[in-house]
């Protein structure tokens, strides 16, 4: 959030518009999903597009080693 915070500040000054991904990796359950949301809501209150996803990365390890 400090990161994207900073990003929003400077975006104006570096001629660049703002697009904020969020991957939940599956691994801290509830806590991530709460994450997310936080995520989501800031990118929705200043207008900032969002895009998510999860994955399993646990069973991604056991398939990939």
């Amino acid at each position: 959030m400090a990161l994207l915070h900073l990003m929003e500040s400077l975006a104006p000054r570096l001629g660049v518009r703002l697009r904020v991904a969020h991957l939940h990796h599956g691994l801290r359950g509830r806590e991530a999903d709460g994450d997310r949301a936080l995520v989501a809501g800031y990118c929705r209150a200043h207008r900032i597009p969002f895009t998510s996803g999860l994955t399993d990365v646990r069973a991604l390890s056991r398939h990939t080693g």
